[in-house]
Order: structure tokens, then C-alpha cells, then sequence
């Protein structure tokens, strides 16, 4: 049944929010339905292993790739499906509206979903089908927005429960089979991959409560975004175990917030590759110097002289008047693991807006009107992309908007490339940030 249209009082709650309508995601979940009976067929033909001495790995290849299509298709679905209910639990009042980080990643899973079922279809009625993509398949880019609401975070907690949930399930499964001696060591490595993140899970959901703490929020997305990707690809490895007779770790995924091209997985040895779809050579860029002083000199390097120097160069004179801002900058600078490093990277963008061969614009409104600076040190602008190029090991396509952030990386605090859409904000963030 089509859920009743949204009243006027809601649709302007939703519009003073900023939130997006659902009406386009709740069809997509509707038609989802479809997935299950697909769903019943393949625990069938699992469930008819039991008994005799062929397992999960003796089933046709063309049979496993069904599964771990059905498996992906299913993954999606649900995800999409528990961020949509769980901000409509979260958010009562704006129920046909969600926040358009949420709204963009319902639609980046949803819109896979058709691709991954016809993919399974075609692969259980022809033996000889094979992808054109890499297996394990990464989750569709992340769709970061700074910052991001309360209300997502606990839909992404939401999702990511119920997608271990599902994994525990095929687990189980999985558990009670026989196993033959060449293939124990590679079982052995998949249960203990999924115990390492079951508890990664359960602790994180320990970590969360409402009203957290900035940090405490940005951590916990992060981390909830690995757990979803690392179950993800877990999933697809159980669906296809011929893929895993060697199975690599799990992989530490790149920043989520950074729309980073994940990198090619290798299939197992002795299974058939599934072609590598790569993206195409980016123009490399090269750095502007920024070097550090001479080992042995006595000069400050410029970033505690001018902690200034690399923000915004639109409002570089307002920054060094106001006392607040300048202390929130020399404390960024001070907590990165290499103000060098970051301070490279923010000039080669601020190179890249203002050379010949322009690559980068300042962002804008719709009106012409600019989107100004993040808020936060290092108080970098919000860029627009006019040509695809690479920076910050991030690739970047035309029309894509981004700034540059103060993040934690695996070693340390760092600047990064974020992309996003973003809102212009009022004021600075003075307030030191965090030191290691």
C-alpha cells in the first residue's frame, strides 16, 4: 500500500530542515520484494548439500556467482531499507523526508540493486557467465556531508546491525557443513574474520549514545563504514568460497569520507578471473614545494609563523586579526603528523584554482553566490572540479565539490581531501581541536 503523501506541516518542518523527500527511495523499497523468493531459491540448493559429503565449495562455480550476486543485491537492499525506516524512527516529524546524506546513499544502494539481481539471474541459467567487475565488489562510494547529521549516524548504526545480523545468519550456515581438510585452513581464516568483526560491532554500538561529542561522532561513523564494507565483502567470499581458498584479510578501507576508487582485489588461484574495470589515467599532478626548514636551522617553519598561510586566501587578513582563530590554527598545525605534508597538499590545491591551466573553481551557489571556506581549521575553501585530476590521492571527477580537512588517519591526525555537497556556514569554529 502507498503510504499516505506528507502533510503541509510536515513538508515545511522537512524544508527548514533541509531534508529531501523519500517518495523516489520509498518505490524502490516496495519493489525490493522481488529479492526473496530469488533469496529462498538459493538457501534451496544450499540446503540440499546437507546430508552428503559435497559442500559449499563442490557447488558450479555459476551456481556460487548467483549467490554472491544475491547476496549483494540483498546487502543493499536491506541497507537502504533500515536507513530510510530507521530516520523516519529517529525523526517522526518530517516521516517522508530524510537528510540528504541519507537520501544519497538509499539511492547509491538502491540504484545497484537491479544490476546485482540481473546479474544473479543470468549467472544460475548460464554456466559460462562471468562478471566484468572485481570480486569481492566494494559498497557504493560513501556520501559524505559535513557535517553529518545525528540523525544518520543512528540509521547508519541501524544498518549496520541489521547487515551483521543477516551475516551472522549465513554464518551459521556455513558453521555446520563439513569442511574438507584442503579447505579447513581457508574456513578457519572466514570464521575468524567474522568473530573479529561481530565484536567490532557490538563494541561500537557499546560506544554510541545520543547527543555524542563531534569526535566522538566522526569516529564512530568511521568505523561504522569499514564494519559495513568489511561485511560486505565478507559475504561475497562465504556466497563464493571457490574466491577464497586463499583469502586475503580484510582490508583497511580508505577514509570514508574520501571518494577513493577502491583498490582491485585478486581472485583466489584456480578460479577464473572476473575482468578488472579501471578507471581511466588521471593527469598526474605535480606538488608545489613546501619545504621544511634545513635540518639544524633555527627558522620557525611558516606554519607557526603564519598559521594563516595555507587557509582560504579570501579571508587570510580576517584570520590573522581574529586571536580565537589564529589559536585554533596553530593547535591543527600542531596535532598534524606532518604539517609538511598538509601544507603541500593545501597549496597544490590552492595552485591548481588560480593557475593557467585551471582544474579547480571556487564553488557556488546556484545564484553565483560563493560557498565560501569550511569552518573549521584549516579553514580551507570549498572547491568545485572543472577537470578530472587527482590530488591528496583521491580522484576527482568534473562537477564534483570538495574542501580539504583536518582528519584521523591511520597514523595520526592529517589533512585530507573530503568530498561532499556542502552549505555555507556561519562564522568559524574556533575552538582548539584535539592533539594526539
Amino acid at each position: 500500500m502507498t503510504p499516505a503523501a506528507p502533510d503541509l506541516l510536515t513538508r515545511i518542518r522537512a524544508r527548514l530542515r533541509g531534508e529531501i523527500s523519500t517518495e523516489i527511495l520509498e518505490a524502490y523499497q516496495r519493489a525490493g520484494a522481488q529479492i526473496h523468493p530469488l533469496l529462498d531459491e538459493a538457501e534451496a540448493r544450499r540446503f540440499m548439500l546437507r546430508g552428503t559429503d559435497r559442500t559449499w565449495w563442490d557447488q558450479p562455480r555459476h551456481e556460487q556467482l548467483a549467490t554472491l550476486c544475491l547476496w549483494n543485491a540483498f546487502t543493499l537492499q536491506t541497507l537502504a531499507d533500515t536507513l530510510l525506516s530507521a530516520d523516519a524512527d529517529a525523526d517522526p516529524d518530517t516521516i517522508g523526508f530524510a537528510p540528504r546524506v541519507t537520501t544519497d546513499q538509499a539511492l547509491a544502494y538502491y540504484t545497484q540493486v537491479s544490476v546485482w539481481l540481473e546479474r544473479s539471474v543470468r549467472a544460475q541459467h548460464d554456466r559460462a557467465y562471468d562478471l566484468d567487475v572485481t570480486l569481492p565488489s566494494p559498497l557504493p562510494d560513501w556520501s559524505p556531508v559535513e557535517p553529518c547529521p545525528p540523525e544518520h549516524l543512528s540509521a547508519l548504526l541501524a544498518a549496520l546491525t541489521g547487515a551483521q545480523g543477516h551475516l551472522t545468519s549465513v554464518m551459521a550456515a556455513f558453521d555446520v557443513q563439513p569442511v574438507p581438510a584442503r579447505h579447513r585452513e581457508a574456513a578457519t581464516r572466514l570464521s575468524a574474520m567474522f568473530d573479529v568483526n561481530d565484536n567490532e560491532c557490538r563494541a561500537l554500538n557499546s560506544m554510541y549514545a545520543p547527543g555524542a561529542s563531534r569526535d566522538l561522532h566522526e569516529l564512530i561513523e568511521d568505523r561504522a563504514r569499514r564494519l559495513m564494507e568489511n561485511i560486505y565483502r565478507l559475504g561475497q567470499w562465504l556466497s563464493m568460497p571457490v574466491l577464497v581458498t586463499q583469502p586475503p584479510p580484510l582490508p583497511e578501507q580508505p577514509q570514508p569520507h574520501m571518494a577513493v576508487v577502491p583498490e582491485s582485489s585478486a581472485a583466489s588461484p584456480g578460479a577464473s578471473a572476473p575482468a578488472v574495470s579501471t578507471p581511466p589515467a588521471l593527469t598526474p599532478v605535480k606538488p608545489l614545494p613546501a619545504n621544511p626548514p634545513p635540518a639544524g636551522s633555527t627558522r620557525l617553519p611558516q606554519w607557526e609563523t603564519e598559521p594563516w598561510c595555507a587557509s582560504d586566501a579570501r579571508i587570510r587578513t580576517l584570520l590573522q586579526e581574529d586571536r580565537k582563530a589564529v589559536k585554533a590554527l596553530r593547535s591543527m598545525w600542531r596535532s598534524l603528523r606532518s604539517p609538511h605534508a598538509a601544507l603541500n597538499l593545501l597549496r597544490e590545491a590552492e595552485a591548481l584554482c588560480s593557475g593557467e591551466a585551471t582544474s579547480l573553481t571556487f564553488a557556488t551557489h546556484a545564484s553565483g553566490e560563493p560557498l565560501g571556506h569550511d569552518h573549521q581549521p584549516p579553514y580551507a575553501p570549498i572547491y568545485r572540479v572543472v577537470q578530472d585530476f587527482r590530488l591528496g590521492g583521491v580522484d576527482l571527477k568534473s562537477r564534483d565539490e570538495f574542501t580539504l580537512m583536518r582528519r584521523r588517519g591511520p597514523d595520526g591526525w592529517e589533512v585530507q581531501v573530503v568530498v561532499g555537497r556542502f552549505s555555507p556556514e556561519q562564522g568559524l569554529d574556533t575552538a582548539a581541536p584535539e592533539t594526539p
